[in-house]
């Protein structure tokens, strides 16, 4: 069957193929190929070390698009598919496919399209089913992603499609044994993006013979990351921001927008005067996104810091002043992002790399305090496992503050992180333990909590709002009290509504006597959690009544409650 307009030599695609004792699937994925809605292909199947089995497939296969390679000895998987580059008839695109995988009649349709709409692209990719056909698996739906997202989400697998000349600009060769396909797919993004396709296209239906790397490309920021940092800045209004700041962030490549694009999104929202502030704030709250305050200005640090307070801890600061970053150190124990005249652009990036929710603006560690039996604890680790959540988890973290005897042998025979206090300091060794994690986020929960899948997509966008230090929900069949609050409560607008309302007729009625939650299952974000811990106590439990609560109080935070999404508590 052909596909009409795709059907022109600009469109051949090559197939590269490498099999080593792949017999029980290859027959089911070279089918699958031959099948393809668009069929101008070729596919250059190498044999790597021939078997008798494999043979007794390939029989039976004389379609003219396969050209076979045998090798005398096993060449490994890098080796075998430069072979096959090497044999392939010349195409304009190419895709490596694999031997294990069932493929379905419009992949190459479907990748070659997402490419051709995209011409700046190197290449695209798609997600696949690990295991049977009614298996889910959820991927992230963003549209397009940039190197330094790639980096960050290691989804380039085994369904890609790049262009040939993009692959002869990483040097034209499958680079590392060692890492894996992944080091080449990661030398190519480096040069043009590679597109998302959002359609699951191909299906897993048995192990891979090969021995794949066991562990994913490990980033070194000094290397990976920094040197290719480009972020798509919005700038509200040019005229405010300090010219040299200006000439570094085009000097080091990033994008600077002054409205909201129309595709893609959006990394950082960079303001220089206070008469931008109302709209950075509401731009933030829509997007999640971070906002950098550009002055040399001490007043205006004064007028924030006195007049919204939530704002010192909700945006992260750019200086070239001295007295300013003294000021914020004094005020917020904030690192401001410091820029002079003739800095280099890998310094200037290690600067924005420290913007909170930057690099990583997902990513969340996962806190489990348990305090009783592992049944309770195996139960919720089970659960937290079925969350969504838009990229790659961060760190899981078990904190066993009372040492349970039972949990503590239960955990020496687990592949899980660990920790029991050997003191009663909880909080310092928490925040210990947490400044070494490379998050953003932090889900804190009581072993023993159920949490429906939902929950972390549900209760995340509650959170952006940068006023807002953390969110609790509703937990069912709990001794802990639903809420405190003098009106009921279904949702979170309602929360602010009654609230509004409430302190009109109750004007001596501060924020912060807002608790609406227990410490039992929360979501925050990862410095907020760090400064409750810095003011915290140093001998108390970690889980006495109330405890971040109070504390997230007295920093003059506010607390949400979603009930979108509730909780279920095995304790009682």
């Amino acid at each position: 069957m052909s596909t009409g307009p795709l059907r022109t030599v600009n469109s051949r695609v090559g197939l590269l193929m490498a099999s080593w004792n792949q017999a029980d699937s290859l027959s089911k994925s070279l089918g699958s190929l031959l099948s393809q809605t668009h069929d101008l292909f070729t596919i250059t199947l190498v044999v790597d070390s021939q078997d008798q089995a494999t043979a007794e497939v390939l029989k039976y296969q004389k379609d003219p698009r396969i050209k076979i390679v045998e090798t005398q000895q096993p060449q490994h998987f890098i080796a075998a598919l430069n072979l096959a580059m090497q044999h392939s008839k010349p195409a304009t695109f190419y895709a490596v496919v694999y031997a294990n995988y069932f493929y379905a009649p419009t992949f190459l349709t479907a990748m070659l399209m997402t490419v051709l709409r995209n011409p700046t692209s190197g290449g695209s990719f798609c997600g696949n089913h690990q295991g049977a056909s009614n298996a889910h698996h959820p991927f992230h739906s963003e549209p397009n992603y940039r190197y330094t997202e790639l980096l960050s989400r290691n989804f380039l697998g085994p369904g890609v499609l790049f262009r040939l000349d993009t692959f002869k600009q990483a040097g034209g060769l499958f680079l590392s044994e060692k890492q894996g396909i992944w080091e080449t797919w990661k030398r190519m993004a480096k040069l043009k993006p590679f597109v998302q396709n959002p359609d699951i296209l191909l299906r897993r239906i048995a192990p891979s013979h090969y021995e794949f790397p066991s562990e994913p490309y490990t980033l070194v920021p000094e290397k990976d990351i920094l040197p290719s940092l480009k972020l798509r800045c919005l700038i509200l209004d040019r005229s405010s921001i300090d010219p040299e700041f200006l000439r570094l962030l085009r000097g080091a490549g990033h994008e600077i927008l002054n409205s909201l694009p129309a595709e893609g999104v959006l990394d950082l929202i960079v303001l220089g005067s206070l008469l931008q502030l109302d709209q950075a704030c509401r731009l933030a709250k829509q997007h999640f996104l971070p906002v950098l305050f550009i002055t040399d200005q001490d007043s205006d640090l004064a007028q924030i810091y006195y007049q919204h307070p939530p704002l010192i801890r909700g945006f992260s600061f750019a200086t070239s002043s001295k007295q300013i970053i003294q000021r914020l150190i004094q005020i917020d124990q904030q690192e401001a992002v410091t820029y002079f005249t003739g800095m280099r652009p890998l310094d200037f990036n290690r600067q924005l790399s420290k913007i909170p929710l930057l690099l990583s603006r997902f990513r969340t560690t996962l806190l489990v305090r348990c305090y009783t039996n592992p049944l309770y604890l195996q139960n919720t680790l089970d659960w937290l496992m079925r969350l969504s959540h838009p990229e790659d988890w961060g760190d899981l973290l078990i904190i066993c503050p009372e040492a349970p005897p039972d949990t503590i042998k239960w955990l020496k025979n687990q592949p899980y992180t660990w920790y029991a206090p050997q003191s009663q300091t909880y909080f310092p060794e928490l925040l210990h333990l947490l400044k070494q994690m490379r998050s953003s986020l932090v889900l804190g929960i009581d072993a023993g909590v159920l949490v429906p899948p939902e929950w972390f997509l549900k209760t995340l966008p509650y959170l952006s709002d940068p006023h807002v230090g953390m969110v609790s929900t509703l937990l069912h069949n709990s001794e802990i009290p639903a809420q405190h609050l003098p009106f009921k409560v279904q949702s979170m607008p309602q929360v602010e509504q009654s609230w509004k309302h409430y302190t009109e007729k109750v004007p001596h009625i501060r924020q912060e006597s807002l608790p609406l939650l227990s410490d039992g299952l929360f979501l925050m974000r990862k410095h907020v959690l760090e400064r409750v811990l810095i003011a915290g106590p140093k001998v108390l439990p970690l889980g006495y009544p109330a405890s971040i609560a109070h504390l997230l109080a007295q920093l003059k935070y506010p607390r949400l409650m979603t009930r979108d999404s509730m909780a279920f508590n095995l304790l009682m």
